[in-house]
This record gives C-alpha cells, structure tokens and sequence, in this order.
C-alpha cells in the first residue's frame, strides 16, 4: 500500500499506522514504527509521533515542519502568540495614559476644592485604569471584563453638568465598537495565548498578504495615493495587475492578496478619472 504524501497531495485516509507497511516503509528516526505518512516536502517516512499536520488532511516530518513556508500556520501562530497587538496598545496602552491624566486631575481638584462628585469620579477612573492596565499586562480576565469600560465613560459623564450629551454618546459607543473589535479579533486571541482554529490562521495570514504579494500592497498603496496625486494611478495598476497575477490558493504556503490587488485596481481606476477631470479642467 502507498503511503500517502504530506503536503503537496490531497490526502483521502486518516493520520495511522499502516499495518502493512514493509521494512522499508519505517519511520526514519523510530525505525521500529510503521510509517504513517511519507513528508511531502523531503519524502522520508514518519510515524505518528514524528509528524506534523501543517493543514487539513497535509502533513509533513517534523524537522521540514520546522523549515519556513512548510508548516506556515504554525509560523502565523507562534509569531503572535503572546504577544501585544495593535489593539492591546491601544486599549492597554492609551487608555492608561488618557485615564491617568483623568486620574492626575481628580487628585488635584480633590486637594483644591474636595467634593463627593470627584471622588466618585476618580472611583470611576481607578476601576478603568485596574481594566486597562490588567489589559496591557494581558490578563486573561480582563479581555473580556474591559466591556465595561463603556459602562465606566457612562457612568463618568453622567457625573458633570453641561456636558455634551451628543459627543459623549459618540464616545461612549466608539469604546464599545473598540472593545467588540478587539475580543473578534483573531490576532487578539493569539496575544492572550487563546487557541485559533486554523480557518482563523488561513484569515490572519491573508490580511497580511503584502508580506506573501508585495506587488499587491505596492499597488494597493500607490492605488490610495493615486487619488491625491495625478499621474501614480498607472503605475498602480502595473503592480496591481502583477499582484493579482501572483495570487494562488493552491501553492504551498498560499499567496494571497486578491483582495489588496483588487481594490489596488479600483481606487486606481477611480484616480485615473479624477488625473482625466484635472487635466480636462486645466485644458478648458
């Protein structure tokens, strides 16, 4: 029976030991196993235990898994694994520093002028600063106890007369947006050391696509750029064009960056027009 390969071929049967493996179809580092699955990368035999599942139903040995590009989900994993997103600095980063400064100025209003109404307040901003800094310190509680720093604003502004009822709302719902945005993110799970199923990795990996299609997010970024300044937009396209040509979900790891390529292509055409009324305007 062929053993079936790891990485390059769709692979029908489960992960097992064949029962009728011949001498030669040993593991190469326990040549007392059968083998269970022969790397598609080097093409060695490997029992269970020294192989590795790089994707769905692709395997490879454990030393290629180690190699970059093989096992390239792990990679995406262990790259954030925890460590601080973009949404860990700002949440745990920033609204420390703004909740101190709040916190800095209750302090002093008390020792001026003491009243009952700061000193809720600076109860308030102590509880937001335990959330926000447990928050950076990538406390697993807090990922989900920092919704109630909504709560908290709330709370806040309802302290103070006069206040700007409109713009408090507003701020009150863009730290919830905030906060919903940060406990959906996938890359966030990864910094609080939280598992990802590997549907959740293939995502992270694609939203970086400029790293695996530069011509992509060259494009795309010269697309943006195109809109402000005449004469880019062509050049845009040429990359865009070159990315989207790059893009194939079938090679090992995948090249992504359809997406950038895209709307690369779209704001590109969209400058194209607006170089065209510029230049019809200065012609008329």
């Amino acid at each position: 029976m062929a053993l079936p390969r790891g990485i390059l071929w769709n692979v029908t049967e489960p992960l097992a030991l064949h029962d009728g493996a011949s001498e030669q179809e040993r593991c190469a580092v326990h040549p007392e196993r059968g083998a269970a699955v022969t790397c598609g990368r080097c093409g060695s035999f490997a029992c269970e235990a020294c192989t590795v599942e790089v994707d769905d139903a692709r395997w490879a040995c454990v030393e290629c898994a180690k190699l970059p590009g093989v096992d390239y989900l792990g990679h995406v994993k262990r790259a954030h694994w925890g460590r601080r997103d973009s949404y860990v600095w700002f949440i745990g980063g920033l609204w420390t520093f703004t909740g101190g400064l709040a916190a800095l100025q209750d302090v002093l209003v008390l020792f001026a002028q003491p009243s009952v109404a700061t000193m809720i307040d600076l109860a308030l901003v102590g509880v937001g600063l335990a959330l926000t800094v447990s928050y950076l310190l990538l406390r697993p509680w807090s990922r989900v106890a920092v919704f109630a720093m909504p709560i908290v604003v709330a709370l806040r502004v309802s302290q103070f007369q006069g206040v700007d009822r409109a713009g408090s709302l507003f701020a009150v719902v863009l730290i919830a947006l905030v906060t919903a945005g940060a406990f959906f993110s996938k890359v966030n799970r990864l910094a609080f050391k939280l598992e990802v199923d590997r549907a959740g990795l293939r995502k992270i990996f694609a939203l970086q696509a400029d790293r695996a299609n530069k011509a992509s997010g060259t494009g795309f970024m010269l697309a943006m750029l195109s809109l402000v300044v005449p004469g880019v937009a062509l050049l845009a396209l040429f990359y865009c064009v070159r990315g989207l040509r790059r893009v194939d979900p079938r090679a090992w790891p995948p090249v992504a960056g359809r997406g950038y390529a895209i709307a690369g292509i779209v704001l590109a055409c969209l400058g194209l027009a607006t170089s065209a009324l510029i230049v019809y305007g200065v012609v008329t």
